[in-house]
């Protein structure tokens, strides 16, 4: 079985879908997200695997990190996720440096969108 623990995230699409722009992108202010989740694994399951998910910088700009830890004694996985953008308040980007905040944000969906097995011990 997958679970995907950054389900706030789940099945959301890429932020910026196409490969380049003609305009350049304005956020409209800097922002943080901090989400700290806890599943309870059901009796008789356990995590098969963790991947590491390495965090994803973009200078004082940017930053995305995660870790999941599987709690033995409550028998749980407890998921941390933070992400910030607009540091130094650069909230415009050039057209010309388009590919590289596409990229950023690209892997962070791919980050949030890490599935882990578990499987049944029964």
């Amino acid at each position: 079985m997958l679970l995907q623990p950054a389900f706030f995230e789940k099945g959301a699409p890429p932020l910026f879908p196409v490969a380049n722009r003609k305009y350049g992108v304005y956020f409209h202010f800097p922002w943080s997200e901090e989400d700290t989740v806890t599943i309870s694994l059901p009796n008789g399951f356990q995590v098969e695997n963790i991947d590491k998910i390495k965090p994803v910088t973009a200078g004082p700009v940017a930053r995305y990190e995660s870790q999941i830890e599987v709690n033995g004694e409550d028998h749980s996985i407890v998921y941390h996720r933070r992400f910030f953008f607009g540091g130094q308040n650069r909230l415009y980007i050039t057209p010309e440096s388009y590919r590289e905040l596409k990229l950023l944000f690209d892997l962070v969906n791919t980050n949030d969108n890490l599935a882990i097995a578990i499987h049944s011990t029964n």
